[in-house]
């Protein structure tokens, strides 16, 4: 029985069925076995091409800026030795009160110390003044600016690294007017020490 419909011939309708249904086989083991996995191994390609690429530029970046900072280096190392500022070690604090007592001498000033803050290997230390140039008048207001400018310009030029920020020259904060005779200065100062 089975030799039957194995000897039997196929008509025309069933030839174009098996031959849509063996395309439609062939399709689908196409897509199945070729088209998906080439398609996901192109998208994993792109990701790491662009993971790659990203590891280029951070490394591109890393790269100028260490040039900068080289350049910055040798630039510095070729400054005169009383020229250059020098970060010394953790705990300055001693050395700091004796380079402040310099430069204000015959002032009362009034300093606020901070806690020191450690960031990659250097602490940093804020330290606030205020300070007031008696003896300011209309006439003189010039020359008395130029003794609150060379106390801060002193504060920033420093034997030791630091950073000024926090400017503030004005007249008396009380009365708002340098009729009593006094200009208030106040700045912050961030001196940097080695761990």
């Amino acid at each position: 029985m089975a030799n039957k419909y194995l000897k039997r011939k196929f008509t025309m309708r069933e030839i174009i069925l098996m031959i849509v249904l063996l395309g439609v086989l062939f399709l689908g083991m196409y897509f199945w076995l070729v088209y998906y996995p080439v398609r996901d191994r192109l998208a994993e390609v792109e990701a790491e091409q662009e993971e790659l690429q990203l590891q280029i530029d951070v490394a591109s970046a890393r790269e100028t800026i260490y040039d900068h900072m080289t350049k910055e280096l040798e630039t510095i190392m070729q400054l005169p030795e009383e020229k250059r500022t020098k970060m010394p070690a953790y705990n300055n604090i001693k050395e700091l009160v004796a380079c402040f007592g310099d430069i204000f001498t015959g002032m009362e000033p009034s300093i606020r110390y901070s806690t020191p803050t450690l960031e990659d290997g250097v602490y940093s230390r804020s330290i606030s003044f205020s300070f007031k140039i008696a003896g300011v008048d209309r006439e003189n207001f010039a020359s008395d600016y130029l003794k609150a400018k060379n106390v801060l310009y002193k504060l920033s030029h420093t034997e030791y690294r630091s950073l000024m920020t926090d400017v503030t020259i004005s007249p008396d904060p009380q009365t708002g007017d340098i009729e009593n005779n006094s200009l208030s200065i106040s700045c912050t100062v961030i001196f940097y020490e080695l761990a």
